[in-house]
């Protein structure tokens, strides 16, 4: 029996919204490599933080 987890990543991207898919594919290739078995993926979209992390205002929650 496989241990379940859950993770939320907040990427940043500097503007390249494009670059989230590729990012999120990677991520996804790394974990299968070692083992994981991804059920299930939420993309949340860009979001404001409730309060500035150094020069980062913003980030695509995953």
């Amino acid at each position: 029996m496989m241990n379940r987890y859950e993770a939320l990543v907040v990427l940043n991207t500097q503007g390249k919204d494009d670059t989230v898919k590729e990012v999120v594919d990677r991520l996804e290739s790394e974990f299968e490599k070692e083992g994981a078995k991804i059920e299930q993926v939420q993309k949340m979209d860009k979001r404001q933080f409730s309060y500035a992390a150094g020069e980062l205002d913003a980030g695509h929650y995953v």
